[in-house]
């Protein structure tokens, strides 16, 4: 993580626990990992049909209707620390398009998704788009200023691994500063937990940290299968 911002102090957390339930991922999911890293080219042509590549801006572009193929786990690119966005990077605008459009299809197609982070479409920048309700919103270079003391455990669900549910601690809340598409500053101030905790997993995506690697304590990793078959057990196992 960058500067302050820093969970690694949380009680039971590693770095890297997704080394250990790559096998257990490719069960629940049906298929294997390849866990074998390609050139960057390689993986743009065989996963996503995106063709050319802008390497200097990280944006992948084509002339069909859908670009918004999401990572998986698993994927070298989801590990990189995103970079800074340039606002008056001719790209910016198609990058802000992609994420908007992608967070609208998943949540068509799963019915859940509040958010989405750049990395998580390959796009190697500090940009996340919302969506809670109340319209689109773009958060540009965002971080955390500040948060509480107080922190609590929940079920997390990620666009990368939709099959399953990781049980991590989060910040109960956070203040938040970060740009918009105009480049004007916006800092919210102790924001409610389900936004807090939202805004933590999508700023892990932008320093190539993701949910697995915060999984709290024993069976903290279930199917969405299991864990929709017994909801009442499962809630017992978290704090919200």
């Amino acid at each position: 993580m960058r500067g302050h911002v820093e969970f690694s102090w949380f009680p039971g957390m590693t770095r890297q626990p997704w080394r250990g339930v790559t096998r257990f991922f490719s069960r629940a999911a049906g298929r294997r990992i390849e866990r074998r890293s390609r050139p960057r080219d390689v993986l743009a042509r065989s996963r996503h049909p995106l063709g050319r590549r802008d390497t200097s801006f990280g944006v992948a572009t084509c002339d069909g209707p859908r670009v918004s193929a999401i990572l998986r786990l698993g994927d070298p690119r989801l590990r990189a620390i995103a970079r800074p966005v340039d606002l008056a990077a001719p790209e910016f605008p198609e990058a802000v398009a992609r994420l908007h459009r992608a967070l609208a299809d998943f949540r068509a197609e799963h019915g859940f998704g509040r958010a989405i982070a750049a990395p998580q479409l390959g796009i190697d920048l500090r940009l996340v788009a919302m969506n809670l309700g109340d319209g689109p919103r773009t958060l540009v270079n965002p971080e955390i200023v500040r948060h509480s003391d107080e922190t609590f455990t929940l079920w997390d669900d990620c666009m990368c691994f939709p099959e399953l549910l990781v049980r991590v601690r989060r910040w109960t809340s956070i203040s938040i500063k970060s740009l918009d598409e105009e480049g004007r500053l916006h800092l919210r101030e102790r924001l409610p937990r389900n936004e807090s905790e939202l805004l933590q997993h999508e700023l892990d995506h932008l320093d190539g940290v993701l949910a697995v690697d915060r999984a709290d304590g024993p069976d903290a990793i279930v199917t969405r299968v299991d864990h929709d078959r017994e909801p009442g057990r499962y809630a017992t196992m978290v704090d919200r």
